[in-house]
């Protein structure tokens, strides 16, 4: 890694931002009336729903929400709006929105303390039921999007795979317009996002604020647990 970096990445999901409180509950409470169906059956569905995503994410594919949406179109009867796939697919990707996400504590300064330095900053981030643009609107609501390449905010549900398959961290890398020695890739994961930085030859940061990753894959060249800590740890000043 060359020190300091010209552009850094983020992970999304407990590395710039923490999730709301409710998770699955609150979404089944959100469904079921637009599925004609009780909370409880709903909740069943997005856990079976979310085991699949995992298994698929771990697999190194995309499972999010359109392909929830046909389990629930085939196991529900569905009418009204919601019984089209992209009605019911946009209403399961808004449907965890509002439980209480937030910034991490420190990201707003570390992003404002990069930008400010002129480090280029982009996202690198796998998404699960809320895609892309749901992730795009809370960046923007916070007042952070503006402190990022357009071309580099990289999901995994447009691109069309997770981390750490190198198509993901490449397409960041040619929308920031930075070869990945000069670039540096932050997140919690080891598996993901430290394998995945380092596969393509960027520097790695693994952020254990949120979470503490003690699982297998490798270490990062830089570990922290404040976020306001990044830049110096960089050798941004």
């Amino acid at each position: 890694m060359v020190s300091p970096p010209l552009a850094v990445t983020f992970d999304f999901w407990n590395t710039l931002f923490r999730s709301g409180e409710g998770g699955q509950p609150a979404r089944a409470r959100r469904l079921a009336p637009r599925l004609r169906a009780s909370e409880a059956a709903v909740q069943a569905a997005l856990v079976e729903g979310f085991e699949r995503h995992v298994a698929e994410w771990r697999a190194g594919r995309h499972w999010g929400a359109r392909e929830f949406a046909r389990v629930l179109l085939g196991r529900f009867s569905v009418d009204g709006p919601f019984d089209r796939l992209d009605e019911l697919t946009r209403l399961i990707e808004i449907s965890g929105v509002g439980l209480g996400e937030h910034p991490v504590d420190g990201a707003r300064e570390a992003v404002e303390k990069l930008r400010g330095a002129g480090v280029k900053l982009g996202v690198i981030s796998d998404t699960g039921f809320s895609p892309g643009r749901v992730l795009r609107g809370l960046l923007g609501r916070a007042g952070l999007l503006h402190r990022f390449e357009r071309a580099a905010l990289t999901f995994s549900d447009e691109v069309g795979v997770p981390k750490p398959n190198p198509r993901i961290f490449r397409a960041a890398l040619d929308g920031l317009g930075v070869e990945p020695k000069h670039a540096v890739h932050v997140g919690d994961l080891r598996a993901t996002d430290v394998a995945g930085a380092r596969a393509v030859g960027m520097g790695s940061v693994r952020f254990m604020g949120c979470y503490n990753d003690g699982g297998g894959g490798p270490e990062a060249g830089i570990v922290i647990s404040r976020l306001e800590d990044l830049p110096a740890a960089l050798d941004i000043r």
